[in-house]
């Protein structure tokens, strides 16, 4: 098993944090979901600020790690790959932050029929997240697992897509949904919150390249 990180331990600190903020996202992701779904507005609206205040710590974090890598040249090796990573993980916070605010925002409504929909993409987001997290710390840590774990994200992203078409066909075909616009704002609803299994995805596609890299 090869560390990455050899005797780096700040930045292994400092990576291991900001992974914590990536779990953490997924679940706050999760549970927020199935509060706003409960109809738990008071209660989706803290998640909103929790998951604000957490995209605030990443980008403190996100800089410290920058800073290691490029002042202080550490771990020279790798510096451009992990720092791609990290990019890419910004960018899961962003969306699974975005899609959290547009739900505040515009407080669609949920009809009954197609809330188990709902709760199963974001329970499966989370479990994507989970695995992302996973994945890039065993590509620091212990390479050797990296490719289970890259499984693992494609299998709940796949998921969410079987999910989502079934929900958008669900949509476009019920008669208990009475206008087009109503319609519109479900399936725009559903595409969102499938953006975060496909930035998981892009994640574990770019794994996969620094796998078949590190194996060269």
């Amino acid at each position: 098993m090869i560390n990455l990180f050899g005797k780096t331990k700040q930045l292994e600190l400092d990576v291991k944090n900001y992974l914590f903020i990536i779990q953490k996202t997924g679940l706050i992701f999760n549970e927020a979901i199935n509060e706003y779904i409960e109809c738990e507005y008071d209660d989706f609206d803290k998640r909103v600020l929790d998951i604000n205040e957490l995209e605030t710590k990443a980008d403190t974090i996100k800089r410290d790690i920058k800073n290691k890598l490029y002042k202080n040249m550490l771990i020279p090796d790798a510096r451009g790959d992990v720092w791609e990573l990290i990019e890419l993980l910004d960018r899961l916070i962003g969306v699974t932050e975005k899609v959290m605010e547009n739900f505040s925002f515009e407080h669609p409504y949920i009809p009954e029929f197609i809330k188990r929909h709902f709760i199963k993409i974001a329970e499966n987001s989370q479990k994507a997240t989970d695995e992302v997290v996973n994945a890039v710390s065993a590509y620091l840590t212990n390479f050797t697992m990296v490719t289970d774990f890259i499984n693992k994200i494609m299998f709940y992203e796949h998921e969410i897509d079987k999910i989502e078409d079934l929900l958008k066909k669900t949509i476009f075909s019920s008669d208990e949904l009475k206008t087009l616009s109503h319609r519109i704002q479900l399936r725009y609803f559903t595409e969102q919150m499938a953006l975060v299994s496909d930035f998981a995805e892009r994640i574990a596609e770019k794994l996969s390249i620094l796998v078949i890299k590190r194996e060269i």
